[in-house]
């Protein structure tokens, strides 16, 4: 039913730190600001603006032409130590009508007929006439402790045609808000999944749920590999994922996922655009309560576009939570450094 998803993530390490050097402090960077009044990133406005927005010192997205695949949303978080512009995850758009799931990664454009899904952006959309492509990003809408953006994705072959409202809060700096909706000319859509799409980078081997923490090794020990290296999805319901600790009706449900990172692996046994650096970090999928979502993975033993095997074994690649389309239901994406969370479980 599903479509295997291909990553092209080898050649971004190597030009974006050059591009986001200094984005963690009150300089004004070639096509991006941010002030000491304000806590936001965000497009300078001008013709050489880049496409990044987040809060100052924490989480920030950014779109192509930004370095990396076409038709992801990149994640970058410096405040794990990271390299500046060193992106820690993707997330894709993943539309499902009538069965078929569409991958924005690996779609070809109808406007160029390159690979990947043209994204852009817009302070505000009114779905039944949504922007057309613009090379010029939006500065996005600071709203005292909030700051938004629109990125309105080309039509998919499915019939899909899908906007995304990015939020950042002021109070909650390492996590990002996605929302999904649909143009008044798409065809109506079972799923619009967001996929974090770059799991073997930090080596997730650790699902986090309610009770019990699924191992990667375990999961996939035997399993065979498809045609393009990916074993198969697993999945689970949402009376598995853990709860905000509020009355169920009222509160949130979230998984998480930690990687096994060995600081003692020689850095050669790595291929270049896949070496870890910085904290070791938990990310995790939070929506509101739900019965019908599924937390979903699959995984990897080999980096992808290399031959070179994983260290220490098998790590999830794809880390998602599935449930019906919902106009405007909220997925929050949170990336923290492992050692300020108190407890995993």
């Amino acid at each position: 039913m599903y479509s295997v998803n291909m990553h092209l993530h080898v050649l971004w390490s190597m030009t974006v730190v050059v591009i986001l050097a200094g984005v963690g402090g009150g300089s004004v960077m070639a096509g991006a600001t941010t002030e000491p009044s304000e806590v936001w990133i965000r497009p300078s406005g001008g013709a050489d603006a880049m496409p990044l927005w987040g809060v100052r010192g924490g989480m920030m997205v950014g779109l192509a032409p930004m370095p990396g695949p076409r038709g992801l949303i990149r994640i970058y978080t410096p405040y794990l130590g990271q390299p500046a512009g060193r992106v820690m995850n993707f997330i894709a758009v993943e539309p499902v009508v009538k069965g078929v799931r569409c991958l924005s990664e690996l779609e070809k454009s109808h406007l160029d007929g390159k690979a990947g899904l043209k994204m852009w952006s817009a302070d505000a959309v009114d779905l039944e006439h949504p922007p057309v492509d613009t090379a010029i990003p939006s500065r996005g809408v600071a709203d005292g402790a909030t700051l938004s953006v629109y990125v309105c994705v080309e039509p998919f072959l499915n019939g899909a045609h899908v906007v995304v409202k990015i939020t950042f809060h002021s109070d909650r700096p390492h996590e990002v808000c996605l929302s999904t909706f649909a143009a008044g000319d798409s065809k109506p859509m079972e799923a619009c999944v967001l996929t974090a799409t770059m799991g073997n980078f930090a080596r997730l081997r650790h699902l986090h749920l309610r009770d019990r923490t699924i191992e990667a090794g375990e999961l996939f020990r035997g399993a065979a590999v498809n045609s393009m290296g990916f074993f198969d999805w697993h999945e689970w319901p949402a009376s598995e994922m853990r709860d905000s600790g509020l009355p169920r009706s009222d509160g949130e449900i979230f998984v998480s996922a930690t990687g096994d990172l060995d600081d003692a692996i020689a850095a050669a046994e790595v291929p270049r655009g896949w070496r870890y650096v910085g904290r070791p970090a938990v990310q995790s999928w939070r929506i509101a309560a739900s019965r019908d979502a599924r937390v979903r993975v699959n995984g990897r033993r080999t980096f992808w576009a290399t031959n070179a095997e994983i260290p220490g074994g098998a790590a999830f690649e794809n880390f998602e939570i599935y449930e019906p389309f919902i106009a405007g239901e909220i997925f929050r994406f949170g990336v923290e450094a492992e050692s300020d969370i108190s407890s995993i479980r």
